[in-house]
């Protein structure tokens, strides 16, 4: 049966590979996609078997542990999907926006700092090139000009961020990057107007202000040859910093933390602000 299975296989993988254009997508792109995943999974079922045999002998051998091996036949399975979905995928491209699509190892993906993964692909794909999110798309962009208009000139098409899932929190479904359209534009008006220059000048000797508080409390630390907690000190800096700015009050977190004010923040989110 496997063997059978792994002939049908390969007879769609010469037919997607053959048929398929890296400069002109195919018209029935998904059904190309999908076929290269049908092929991934039949080949893991077709080999599963010789493979699971072979680290079994392995860790007889070696004295390896069963979940070790568990855990490499999981990413052997894996792997031999992304190789083939992403062919499949790469080679179709973007159907509708003739932008080169590239052929992503999810492995290196999770191995690698997320800014040394996105260097790697513009390194190879240059600086427009697209992959797929499972069955979505989505664009990268690194030409300097494009940026800007997506950020600058042409900002009003581009306002909304991918749409993530919040579990209807109502708190968290209005923050400013999570909404969209119209009630973005609402708080996006609303908020502003208190980032403008001027104002953000006026703030500028209040942050410095509580800097130099935060500053002169290390130095006593440092010089009583104490150990200091960074979380809890910078906790009461940036609390500090927003009651001054945003109300205009002085509450001297950084030296009074028995304040009220201080006390009952730590009440209101159940744990220490900082």
């Amino acid at each position: 049966m496997e063997g059978i299975v792994l002939a049908v296989s390969f007879v769609v993988a010469l037919v997607v590979f053959f048929t398929s254009e890296t400069e002109k997508p195919p018209v029935y792109h998904w059904a190309f996609a999908y076929f290269g995943f049908i092929i991934a999974v039949s080949w893991i079922y077709a080999l599963a078997n010789e493979v699971v045999d072979l680290l079994t002998a392995v860790g007889i051998i070696f004295s390896l542990s069963p979940l070790l091996l568990g855990l490499t036949v999981l990413a052997w399975g894996n792997s031999v999907g992304d190789f083939i979905s992403n062919i499949s995928m790469a080679r179709n491209g973007f159907p509708r926006m003739g932008v080169k699509s590239a052929s992503v190892s999810y492995y290196t993906r999770f191995t690698k700092q997320w800014y040394e993964w996105e260097q790697e692909l513009y390194r190879k794909n240059g600086k427009i090139f697209g992959i797929y999110e499972i069955t979505k798309p989505v664009l990268f962009l690194s030409d300097p000009e494009l940026i800007r208009d997506v950020l600058v000139k042409d900002f009003h098409i581009f306002n909304n961020r991918r749409d993530f899932r919040t579990g209807g929190d109502p708190l968290v479904d209005n923050m400013v990057s999570i909404v969209r359209d119209e009630q973005w534009k609402k708080i996006r008006s609303i908020m502003s107007p208190t980032f403008s220059t001027g104002k953000l000048k006026k703030m500028m000797p209040l942050i410095v202000e509580c800097r130099n508080t935060m500053i002169g409390n290390l130095e006593k630390i440092a010089k009583s040859g104490k150990q200091a907690d960074m979380k809890r000190l910078f906790g009461a800096y940036a609390m500090e910093v927003v009651i001054q700015v945003a109300f205009g009050t002085k509450v001297d977190a950084l030296i009074d933390e028995n304040n009220p004010i201080i006390t009952n923040a730590r009440k209101m989110f159940g744990k220490d602000f900082s």
